[in-house]
């Protein structure tokens, strides 16, 4: 799932950070709507968490754009 935090030029970090929060709580516990979930226009997808290294995030339409991050591991 991935909710669409909207407006989010108009927040300070601080009340980003709480509606990620509030986002996540409402996620598991099924309790997001459809409208939090449509109408994105960037996502910022985190693989890293799991230990990714490398993946293809997807794009979905109206999406204009994603980031993708990974995992940071040593090497020689």
């Amino acid at each position: 799932m991935v909710p669409v935090l909207r407006n989010a030029e108009r927040l300070s970090f601080a009340e980003i950070e709480l509606a990620i929060a509030d986002f996540s709580a409402r996620a598991k516990s099924g309790k997001l709507t459809v409208d939090e979930l449509t109408g994105g226009t960037f996502t910022i997808s985190n693989g890293g968490v799991y230990g990714s290294l490398m993946s293809t995030p997807i794009l979905n339409p109206p999406q204009s754009g994603i980031l993708g991050l990974h995992a940071i591991q040593d090497r020689p």
